[in-house]
């Protein structure tokens, strides 16, 4: 049977891989043990030299005590030479030097790099006499090299350790093919079925291993991923037959939709030409009553006594409000239905031309103005122009008691949002109520002291939601006002004003 690649990486991947581990885990503790070993072996052979040694000079020392000269060595020469060419191959030595003062005997031929032990003798002769002696005697030693010793014995381990790892890690990789290869393969192969498609086919589950658990667990999931197949599959039919009544109903709709739209737009049409009309109407009345009032003042000042002149100028400045309330009234109406051109406008000389109209027609005004520079926002122009107009226009007016005003325009980052404020050091305002700030015809301030229709910011709230936008204030009572907008919907609306 041909494999597919993925059937050939599992077969020959997964015995590899845990032969691998098993065979280089025997490679570490072989090499730890050969270490052991040979450290074991390097001290074995060094204490058993030392010992032959002392047993060896132990002889030579019974053999020179019984000497009665006072040169043992030289009167026991042939005796001494005949006890270590006897002991000497038995003890594992290649030679021994006797030195004694005055005398030196070599027996053997040990060659250059023979390892060497030395040890000294005091022998006693029968008298007891040491000084007649002549002094000790110094044994050399000659044993084979023991870096020589330990190479051969390492060598040894190597090759008697490295193949048994090596044939138990071959050993070990054909068991685990026999015992991995063909069930993995099996499974491959029913997984490969699947996946083209077959759902009949199963895993086998007759083993009483992991593999066959995992086999009946493989199996478990398949039935029931079947059976959610079918379900799904059944349920696309019924979604795909929802979908088509749902087309018509969305048809249906767009139609339904595109007629009120159009009824929409001519009641908006007809509400407009309502509103101008009555807007029309209503100001009429209010010049006269205005023109009339003037020329009450005007004509019959000296009749009339200070009550009479107070009620004129009340009758006279409530109609001018009132013309002052249509115009607003009419201006947020226009905002609401007017179509929105989008391009890119200079924020920081609008605002800069505003300031400078407000200068102008308040030159006793001592006020302190700062625009930032370089602002350039995409918006539409006249609904722009109307939100800086009421913003300024509400800084200049609330900062109107303050011996030296400043009013700031400007911009700041908060996070990917850039936020735009208009600031001024007036009045302020009790923050709790800020939720009524954007509403029409609700004032947080005495009429007597700041003249107002209480428009303003709901149709600064209006331009600026209407170009995707959002506005909020933050101030505090005699600390002034910082009013907040951003021309897209800015998430850190809170963090812009959390430094007030």
């Amino acid at each position: 049977m041909k494999l597919s690649p993925i059937q050939g990486t599992v077969l020959g991947g997964l015995p590899v891989i845990v032969s691998g581990i098993v065979f280089w885990g025997m490679v570490l503790v072989g090499l730890v043990a050969i270490a052991l070993i040979s450290k074991e072996q390097e001290r074995s052979f060094t204490q058993q030299v030392e010992l032959n040694a002392q047993v060896l000079a132990s002889l030579i020392e019974e053999l020179l005590e019984l000497s009665p000269h006072d040169q043992p060595l030289a009167y026991n020469r042939e005796a001494v030479i005949a006890l270590v060419e006897r002991e000497m191959p038995a003890r594992g030595f290649l030679g021994v030097a006797l030195i004694a003062d005055s005398d030196e005997l070599l027996i053997g031929a040990p060659p250059e790099n023979a390892s060497k032990l030395k040890l000294k003798l005091n022998p006693l002769a029968a008298s007891g006499d040491i000084q007649r002696m002549g002094g000790s005697i110094e044994l050399h030693y000659f044993y084979p090299n023991l870096d020589d010793y330990l190479t051969h014995q390492r060598n040894q381990l190597f090759l008697t350790i490295g193949g048994a790892v090596f044939l138990f890690g071959f050993i070990l990789q054909q068991i685990l093919q026999r015992v991995l290869s063909k069930p993995i393969m099996d499974m491959v192969d029913v997984a490969s079925k699947f996946g083209a498609g077959d759902s009949s086919v199963r895993f086998d589950e007759t083993r009483r291993d992991e593999l066959g658990y995992m086999a009946r667990f493989i199996n478990s999931a398949l039935d029931t991923m079947d059976t959610e197949q079918q379900a799904t599959h059944r349920a696309m039919d019924q979604i795909s037959e929802a979908q088509l009544a749902l087309q018509e109903q969305h048809d249906l709709l767009e139609m339904r939709v595109e007629e009120r739209t159009g009824a929409l737009s001519a009641a908006n049409r007809e509400l407009e030409a309502y509103s101008y009309s009555i807007a029309h109407d209503l100001r009429q009345p209010l010049r006269a009553i205005d023109g009339f009032s003037l020329l009450l003042l005007e004509d019959y000042y000296d009749q009339l006594d200070d009550e009479g002149k107070d009620y004129i100028n009340r009758v006279r400045e409530a109609a001018q409000r009132m013309g002052r309330l249509i115009d607003d009234i009419l201006e947020l109406s226009k905002i609401t239905r007017s179509d929105i051109v989008l391009c890119e406008v200079n924020l920081s000389a609008e605002a800069g031309e505003i300031l400078k109209h407000l200068q102008d027609a308040h030159p006793e005004r001592n006020v302190k103005t700062e625009v930032q520079s370089g602002l350039l926002a995409e918006g539409d122009p006249s609904l722009i122009r109307v939100a800086l107009e009421n913003l300024l226009g509400n800084a200049w007016k609330y900062s109107a008691e303050m011996p030296e005003a400043n009013i700031e325009f400007g911009a700041e980052q908060v996070g990917d949002c850039l936020v735009y404020h208009v600031s001024d050091n007036g009045i302020g305002f009790d923050e709790s109520y800020s939720d009524k700030l954007f509403r029409p015809f609700e004032r947080l301030h005495n009429d007597e002291r700041f003249k107002g229709t209480g428009i303003g910011l709901a149709t600064v709230a209006r331009a600026v939601e209407r170009m995707g936008g959002d506005v909020w204030a933050t101030s505090s009572p005699g600390q002034g006002a910082k009013f907040y907008f951003a021309l897209d919907r800015c998430r850190s609306r809170g963090a812009a004003g959390s430094g007030r």
